[in-house]
């Protein structure tokens, strides 16, 4: 009798040992995880001169570029290069008393679109793949793009991007989406959002 329950305690000692080493390892899983996307808040984009009659952006995280787009200049269509994809997209400005901005693949298909909130105010709501998120830009003439839930309760992507050369009392609605803002906007929620973009943060 005491043999068996010294094996007792043995084999319960060892499956606590395993329970504890999985939970363990677990949670340093999800801290991984979570750090990864952290770091998805350090982006920006940055206006490049190449010569090029384009109009050329990169978008760095901290020191490491990410990926580059190219607007062919006189048209709505944008060539982009990352280590993950190669993608052309078309955009499309829409809509008179509800101004957005709607994003398309090589195929034409509809990706995604941006509406537009208040008058002289940057700020609206964003849908792609299905999935609805809010959005505040140049708040406080910070040149920060803020992205957040569907319902607002956290942020879950922040990027800084290069101004248009109105001050922010005279950004309107029309100049917004005339400018290449939201196109760069849709562009960078679209690759931050991908699977493998994660994956290789």
């Amino acid at each position: 009798l005491y043999i068996k329950l010294m094996l007792s305690n043995c084999y319960y000692a060892h499956l606590g040992n395993k329970v504890f080493h999985i939970l363990v390892s677990t949670f340093f899983k999800i801290i991984f995880t979570f750090s990864k996307n952290l770091k998805l808040t350090f982006m920006k984009w940055l206006s490049v001169n190449t010569g090029s009659l384009n109009e050329n952006f990169e978008l760095w995280d901290d020191e490491k570029k990410l990926a580059e787009i190219s607007f062919t200049k006189g048209t709505r269509i944008a060539r982009f290069v990352s280590s993950i994809s190669r993608r052309i997209f078309f955009f499309e400005k829409k809509g008179l008393l509800y101004p957005k901005a709607i994003i398309k693949n090589e195929y034409g298909i509809k990706m995604g679109k941006l509406k537009l909130g208040k008058q002289q105010a940057q700020n609206g709501f964003l849908e792609l793949d299905g999935k609805k998120y809010q959005y505040i830009f140049n708040e406080n003439n910070s040149g920060e793009l803020n992205v957040y839930d569907e319902i607002k309760n956290s942020t879950i992507l922040t990027c800084t991007f290069p101004l248009p050369t109105q001050t922010q009392s005279t950004l309107k609605s029309t100049s917004f989406l005339d400018s290449k803002l939201p196109s760069l906007l849709l562009v960078l929620c679209w690759y931050a959002f991908q699977p493998n973009t994660l994956a290789i943060k």
